[in-house]
């Protein structure tokens, strides 16, 4: 069996698994295969099984070493048509923000869905590969802060913190969120805002 055939199986092999530890011992397992795994991942990323590409996105997510190589990948599963798998996609992505910018075509997509999850992920990471969009993103994100959804507005705090380096509205409008009606989102914003440092 090739290199490429084993990886393939090993990743294979963890991906119906629905422990907490598997992600770290896939990373394990394919670590010794250093950067033809990376190409392998990639190429996993077009896999007919969606808990394949979910784990592969999630090794890759936690690769230790430079996975540069799967990015095209990585960008194109950005329109996979699992939405879990979509999501799944943008945090490898977003370690590569400087070289992301053809994600952003596909990212614009996301703003008209009706899914806020999807279109506050989408404003975030476009405005971490480009910094200019400010007026057309920050609108999104100040549209999380008042959402029906506790979750949302937990995720819009997590967005924001991890925006302050991209947005100067960001830190300001996180502060904002400590007036937030409920517990969770204000321990959420608290807890970032001590993060910070």
């Amino acid at each position: 069996m090739t290199t490429n055939g084993q990886i393939i199986d090993i990743l294979h092999s963890f991906a119906h698994r629905t422990d907490v530890e598997r992600i770290d011992e896939a990373v394990h397992a394919l670590q010794q295969f250093g950067e033809e795994a990376v190409h392998s991942l990639a190429e996993a990323l077009s896999d007919d099984d969606d808990y394949v590409r979910l784990i592969a996105l999630e090794v890759l997510g936690e690769w230790d070493g430079d996975t540069t190589a799967a990015l095209p990948a990585m960008i194109s599963v950005l329109d996979d048509p699992d939405r879990i798998v979509r999501i799944a996609a943008v945090g490898p992505v977003g370690q590569h923000t400087e070289k992301a910018e053809d994600a952003v075509p596909l990212l614009t997509k996301w703003l008209d869905s009706d899914d806020e999850h999807s279109r506050l992920t989408a404003a975030a990471l476009i405005l971490k590969i480009d910094h200019g969009q400010q007026d057309e993103m920050m609108p999104f994100l100040r549209g999380g802060m008042d959402s029906d959804d506790t979750d949302i507005r937990c995720l819009t705090a997590w967005l924001l913190s991890g925006l302050r380096d991209a947005s100067p509205q960001a830190l300001p409008l996180l502060r904002q969120m400590l007036s937030d009606g409920d517990e969770l989102v204000r321990s959420v914003v608290e807890e970032e805002l001590g993060s910070l440092g």
